[in-house]
């Protein structure tokens, strides 16, 4: 699926790794044309073992955006990665027209009970708006089951958004969570 537009970011890194279950999201999300974004999470400081101190949080943020298109316009979506400290600094390093969907607690099947896995959330954005897809998430979803089938969802939600221009028939209570990216071209 080359030229598909969806990318992750590896996951299964300390501190949360190495995991049986990040290793499967992983290989599940490259098996169905997800590019992988390589991070040296250790680079970074945490606040409680699994959250950026908010000066690494920045850092982060900062680096996220080299790593993407300039010229794409980017949806991401993660869960406390961002979320924790908010999704500003990272709407700063993203190009004009991108979107930063972060909900704390969500993944793949975390928080579906409420709507807010990720796939609820990709299919709440307008079709169209979006070039490349990045997530930034997989954590909140150790020890629960479906997560297989939860990443083909999202997949194929991606593809389908792509696909199709018109409004999404599903929406989210997610929709308070959306930062627009607005800069200036």
């Amino acid at each position: 699926m080359p030229g598909l537009g969806l990318h992750h970011l590896l996951v299964n890194a300390r501190p949360w790794g190495p995991s049986p279950l990040l290793a499967a999201i992983e290989s599940s999300l490259r098996a169905h044309g997800s590019r992988p974004i390589h991070v040296r999470w250790d680079r970074y400081e945490y606040e409680d073992g699994a959250h950026f101190t908010r000066r690494s949080h920045a850092r982060f943020c900062a680096w996220v955006g080299r790593q993407l298109d300039p010229r794409a316009r980017w949806l991401v979506l993660t869960d406390s990665t961002i979320g924790w400290h908010g999704a500003e600094a990272l709407c700063a390093a993203l190009p004009a027209g991108s979107m930063v969907d972060a909900v704390n607690g969500s993944g793949f099947v975390a928080r579906a009970s409420e709507r807010l896995h990720l796939r609820a959330r990709l299919r709440a954005h307008p079709r169209g708006a979006y070039d490349k897809l990045l997530v930034i998430a997989g954590w909140n979803d150790e020890g629960l089951p479906h997560t297989d089938a939860a990443v083909r969802g999202v997949v194929r939600a991606w593809m389908a958004y792509r696909a199709d221009a018109s409004e999404p028939k599903h929406a989210s209570e997610a929709a308070s969570n959306f930062v627009k990216v607005d800069k200036p071209k």
